[in-house]
């Protein structure tokens, strides 16, 4: 019992005195508030297992409706999820995360086995690993709004609740509007991992003392946490078309921002929300955009039948501006900053070095703000200009196009590379039927053309459109831009596919079907 008072609920239960011991009653009664049976049994249970709590976030806001289920959760001393029509957990046979994801998926929560099979993940977590002692953190986005404990191990479904599936809780703070966690979003249970957060947490209740590690002041808009992975400040996804590049930008910012890898889901709902509060922007280049549209410049204006010409601040010039106030708030503060990312699809669609301008020096990491060789430059308006070193850069470039001017050697050196070449396992599953032709078709286009730049990426063939049309509408116009419309060779590239595509000249028309066994044999 006194290991449990001292280390489980911070009571010293030792006492000299007889007014001491009254005093160490008292106490108990009035912070614990359990009868001596309930605080026997919370004492046995805390000798016998794993006495180190642990932290889980619990969302709380309808997925269908958006309707909050705290008051219900708080009213009735659970915390709860939801998946209503599931029906009672113990009655899905077997009882594990693979039964309750086949249950999912007969019930039609998800049509994709891989979010089943990790929403069932989550459930099983929320029946099964949660256990007494664990605090749960009820949460609407990054907002804790109040924090329980696990009181049993026991688990109830009450048909009766917006969130039916139910843990007894005590609670021990609640109308919390002060927290915030940028850890497990767009999860329904998650485990709080990070040791920052944790001892964001534990200092938040009392826990225990801070440790040195800098904790992020609380607030609406919350400073990462420190200690984020390092990632280079410029890079570019290139590859042929189709390999998921732009894609891959959300999942990249978001990692390069919060320091987490979830999966596309999750990361898109919160690269969402990175972008309304401004921490990511978003620009597609173009063979007519300038330097003016990107940095800085002056626009034309009509005021009162007047033609004016008015500052006009780049998308650039715009993001700058915030990652600086960021880090002169984090160094001020001495904490880690908060991060921005700049996308720039198609990065080599415009004329790059005249876009960037003088620019294209301050990208370097030993020459952004606070570097060991720091530099500014001045703009065409006279003002002086600094890249801070929380700003990253992720631009993409088709490498198949090349109309288009590439990276010059200026700027290449200035950037980081990352290959983005087709992979058909993304195929696997709902696509599987498409990996064969994908894999033998870029086989014959690597062979004609010795360069992997004209592979066909696998984001063609996810499509509703059956494997004759993508040919016929996605795979044959590409081709034949490759091999400047020589048919016989777009034709040839066909040959080990399964699939016959000719070309009438009566008609100049291209006819795909499928190549019987025996031909396929021959």
């Amino acid at each position: 019992m006194n290991e449990y008072l001292l280390k489980g609920k911070g009571i010293d239960p030792t006492y000299n005195t007889f007014d001491e011991l009254q005093q160490l009653q008292v106490r108990i009664q009035s912070e614990i508030n359990e009868d001596f049976p309930r605080l026997s049994y919370d004492a046995f249970l805390y000798k016998h297992l794993d006495n180190k709590s642990r932290f889980f976030r619990i969302g709380s806001t309808d997925g269908v409706n958006g309707a909050s289920i705290l008051s219900e959760m708080v009213t009735n001393n659970v915390v709860s999820i939801g998946w209503y029509d599931l029906g009672d957990l113990e009655d899905i046979s077997p009882l594990t995360k693979v039964g309750i994801k086949d249950a999912l998926m007969a019930e039609g929560f998800y049509d994709n086995a891989s979010t089943a099979s990790r929403k069932a993940g989550e459930i099983f977590k929320f029946y099964n690993e949660i256990k007494p002692f664990d605090y749960v953190l009820v949460a609407d986005g990054i907002s804790i709004k109040a924090i329980g404990k696990i009181v049993s191990n026991n688990y109830f479904y009450e048909g009766t609740f917006s969130f039916p599936h139910c843990r007894n809780v005590t609670w021990i703070k609640t109308n919390i509007d002060d927290l915030f966690i940028n850890e497990g979003l767009m999860t329904s249970v998650w485990q709080y991992e990070y040791p920052n957060s944790i001892e964001q947490i534990e200092v938040y209740l009392g826990i225990r003392e801070p440790k040195g590690i800098p904790v992020p002041p609380v607030g609406p808009t919350p400073t990462p946490q420190p200690n984020l992975p390092e990632f280079p400040l410029n890079i570019i996804l290139y590859g042929p078309p189709g390999t998921g590049k732009t894609y891959n930008t959300i999942d990249k910012s978001v990692e390069i921002i919060n320091g987490t890898v979830g999966d596309h889901e999750q990361n898109k709902f919160a690269f969402d929300k990175l972008k309304s509060e401004g921490r990511i922007a978003f620009v597609t280049f173009h063979q007519n955009y300038t330097y003016e549209d990107f940095i800085v410049g002056l626009k034309p204006a009509t005021e009162k039948e007047q033609l004016l010409f008015k500052k006009h601040e780049g998308i650039f010039y715009k993001i700058v501006e915030k990652a600086k106030k960021a880090y002169e708030l984090g160094s001020n503060s001495n904490i880690q900053a908060d991060r921005f990312v700049l996308i720039i699809d198609e990065i080599n669609r415009a004329n790059i070095s005249k876009v960037f301008g003088e620019l294209i020096t301050l990208l370097e990491d030993d020459k952004r703000l606070g570097a060991d060789n720091e530099l500014s430059v001045t703009l065409s308006n006279g003002e002086t200009f600094t890249l801070p070193p929380n700003l990253y850069i992720v631009g993409t470039m088709n490498t198949a196009d090349k109309s288009i001017s590439l990276i010059d050697i200026a700027l290449r050196r200035r950037f980081e590379f990352i290959g983005m070449y087709p992979d058909s396992s993304v195929l696997n599953g709902q696509y599987s039927d498409r990996v064969t032709f994908l894999e033998s078709i870029n086989r014959k286009i690597y062979e004609k053309r010795k360069n992997a730049d004209y592979l066909i990426g696998y984001a063609y063939f996810i499509s509703n459109l059956s494997l004759e049309e993508i040919i016929t509408k996605k795979v044959i116009p590409l081709v034949s831009e490759y091999f400047n419309g020589r048919i016989e060779e777009v034709e040839s590239l066909f040959e080990e596919t399964g699939y016959e595509v000719k070309y009438d000249t009566s008609k100049y028309k291209w006819f795909v079907s499928p190549k019987s066994i025996s031909d396929a044999v021959a």
